[in-house]
């Protein structure tokens, strides 16, 4: 009976090569992948961030064209009265309390014209009681535009602090603009009013705080009251 004859030492031989093989192709499918999904990966973050967009800061533009006017909303000979008016009024502003000649004001805010309008129809809609009261200054002069100029931005710094998801505003580009302003002639009768309102947006820390906003409007408040024509 004849009989085939096997090398088994060979047929060993090619199965530990197959094997060996089919080991190194998996590895470097393996390895390959990797690269590629890396590419891959690091290629999509690129994307991302080339099309990330940066929140361009906000700047101060001062409007000359418009008035700028306080609402009050009450006086009062007892000040308890005039704490509870205040409280009334959170849902409409941000108001304070102004001492002025033994009595006790109630001031809602201080406002470019546009922006008083809208409230006084909040106030209106809701039957609450109040007034307007105007500041002297004249736009004609340096040194008035210059306050004007100085209490609108400061204006945009509180109204943006007033906003209920707002803690606080940086003061950088504040400082920054009013600092490169102008000198004007300290001759003018209003002259000691911007001196001041200089010094004090320079010595304005770094962020304000909504703490402080009473205290903001309290000093703007009497710094436009002491203007003369």
């Amino acid at each position: 009976m004849g009989y085939t004859r096997y090398d088994l030492k060979k047929k060993n031989k090619n199965i530990f090569m197959f094997i060996f093989l089919t080991c190194g192709i998996l590895i470097l499918a393996f390895i390959s992948g990797s690269i590629i999904s890396n590419l891959f990966i690091k290629d999509i973050n690129k994307q991302g961030s080339s099309n990330s967009t940066k929140i361009p800061k906000k700047s101060v533009q001062p409007i000359l064209d418009k008035k700028i006017l306080a609402i009050q909303c009450g006086v009062f000979s007892n000040k308890e009265n005039a704490e509870k008016i205040k409280t009334s009024l959170l849902a409409i502003g941000k108001p304070f309390i102004v001492e002025e000649n033994n009595k006790t004001k109630v001031i809602l805010g201080i406002y470019t014209e546009d922006k008083a309008n809208e409230v006084i129809k909040k106030l209106e809609e809701n039957k609450i009681d109040f007034s307007k009261v105007s500041f002297k200054y004249n736009l004609n002069n340096p040194c008035d535009i210059q306050i004007i100029q100085i209490v609108d931005a400061e204006l945009q710094i509180l109204e943006e602090l007033s906003k209920d998801e707002v803690k606080s505003v940086q003061t950088k580009q504040l400082k920054e603009w009013c600092s490169d302003l102008k000198e004007v002639s300290e001759n003018n009768k209003n002259y000691s009013v911007l001196s001041d309102l200089k010094k004090y947006i320079n010595n304005l820390p770094q962020e304000v705080h909504k703490e402080n906003l009473e205290e903001y409007n309290l000093y703007l408040y009497k710094k436009l009251k002491e203007l003369k024509i």
